[in-house]
Order: structure tokens, then C-alpha cells, then sequence
């Protein structure tokens, strides 16, 4: 193989492992929006209806106590940190997820940067796998026709 065939394998391996870093970003923000509104939705209806479970008698005691359970919620309402958490789980959720998703392209960016031996190999196959996400995503070959 020749000096100018290596150092498209590795352009190609380079390229290939610099899209999959920007898609795993993209998973990454996107759980970092999603997670935090997810955790929300679940556990406010529940934490509302515990406020509100004490409102029953007119006796001093569960006045003061469901006064209590009013403020936590209403803080609770107006916290900033635990979304921020939520967020910083998320993002790493997603990151997990995105190198699952794109885990064969990276292998093959890697072998095709990092070996001498199968380099070419890589090569190929991120180029076939190229041919059949544009097939695939641009021409529409292979899916379904929508009724």
C-alpha cells in the first residue's frame, strides 16, 4: 500500500471518528434537555397530592403541617440544583448511549487510524457503511413506503 493510500485510511478513519464525536454530543444535549423535564413531570404530581393530603381537619396541627408541606413544594417548585444534577446525569446518559449507538464506526475509525495491518480493511468498511447510510437516509432504499 502505498504512502498516499495510508494516509487516506487515516484521513478516513480521522473523519469518521470526528462524526461520531459530534453525534455523541447530540445524544449528549439532547438527554441533558430531556432528562431534567422527564424527572420533573414524575415526581411533582406525586410530591402536589402529599401537600395537599393534610388540608382535611380544621385543627391547629395539620394546618401548621400542611403549611410546612406547601413551602417544600413551593421550593421544591423553585429549585435550581436538582435540575442541574439531572441535567449532569443526563448528559452522561447520553454520552453512554451515543457511543452504544455508534460503536462500530468508532472500532473501525480506530483500526482504520491506529493500525498498519488491518488499516485498509477499516477503510472499506466505514465506506461501505457510508454507501448504506446514504442509500439509505438520502434515496430512501430499503424503507418502508408510508401509507
Amino acid at each position: 500500500m502505498g504512502f498516499g493510500a495510508k494516509l487516506l485510511t487515516k484521513a478516513a478513519g480521522a473523519y469518521a471518528l470526528y462524526l461520531c464525536a459530534v453525534d455523541i454530543g447530540r445524544f449528549g444535549k439532547a438527554f441533558k434537555n430531556k432528562k431534567p423535564q422527564s424527572e420533573i413531570a414524575k415526581n411533582f404530581p406525586d410530591m402536589y397530592i402529599n401537600s395537599q393530603r393534610i388540608n382535611l381537619s380544621e385543627t391547629l396541627l395539620p394546618t401548621v403541617v400542611s403549611n410546612a408541606k406547601n413551602g417544600w413544594f413551593n421550593i421544591y417548585l423553585q429549585d435550581s440544583i436538582l435540575p442541574f444534577w439531572h441535567g449532569i446525569t443526563g448528559y452522561a446518559q447520553g454520552i453512554c448511549t451515543g457511543i452504544t449507538h455508534n460503536i462500530l464506526p468508532i472500532c473501525l475509525g480506530i483500526g482504520a487510524v491506529a493500525s498498519k495491518r488491518f488499516g485498509k480493511y477499516c477503510a472499506i468498511g466505514l465506506a461501505l457503511g457510508a454507501a448504506k447510510s446514504f442509500l439509505y437516509n438520502v434515496c430512501g432504499v430499503g424503507q418502508y413506503k408510508k401509507l
